[in-house]
């Protein structure tokens, strides 16, 4: 996926927009990515693991898909986030330990 390619992007929002497919793992190389807001589409699948690469994140906006699986731990990695919407999904299990680990983190969802 060419998204991959936009290392310089900072903001990415794609939000109710009827998105269809799953998030390409290529977001893990967005090295400068601050805010990235996929909420009210049409999202399924995973939330890849590559997300945790992103260390310049601060608000990660995956509500109001169709998003499955569990929360991956690599989002605990992640020492800048601050906002993590993950509610109204399909997600399931445990929530990961090392997210009650971030100092960073001041608004959770996950409803």
């Amino acid at each position: 996926s060419e998204v991959g390619m936009m290392k310089s992007l900072k903001y990415l929002f794609f939000n109710d927009n009827n998105l269809h497919g799953t998030i390409p793992t290529e977001v893990g190389k967005m090295s400068n990515l601050d805010f990235f807001a996929l909420y009210f589409n049409n999202l399924n699948g995973a939330i890849p693991t590559e997300i945790g690469m992103v260390e310049s994140l601060t608000h990660l906006h995956l509500g109001g898909n169709n998003l499955e699986h569990t929360i991956p731990t690599e989002i605990g990695a992640m020492e800048n986030i601050e906002t993590l919407l993950l509610n109204d999904n399909a997600l399931h299990g445990a929530i990961p330990t090392e997210i009650g680990m971030i100092e960073s983190l001041t608004s959770l969802s996950l409803f």
